[in-house]
């Protein structure tokens, strides 16, 4: 019982981030790690984000994710 209400309440909370590195320009506010002008990584990194979200299908396949609006 208490694992079934505990993977109920990781379900209703479940998000997901996915943070593209890539921009412009750095901005001096922003604590994200980015990378400017590196185009040339783009396809690189985008590949193996691909990768890993096929990585974590499974393990995530009975969770409810919701976008965030």
């Amino acid at each position: 019982m208490h694992l079934i209400y505990e993977k109920r309440y990781l379900i209703e909370r479940l998000g997901i981030y996915i943070h593209i590195p890539f921009c412009q320009s750095k901005c001096y506010y922003c604590d994200f790690i980015s990378f400017a002008n590196s185009n040339k990584e783009i396809q690189h990194y985008v590949n193996y984000l691909i990768k890993e979200i096929k990585m974590y299908k499974n393990l995530l396949k009975d969770y409810s994710i919701k976008p965030f609006s």
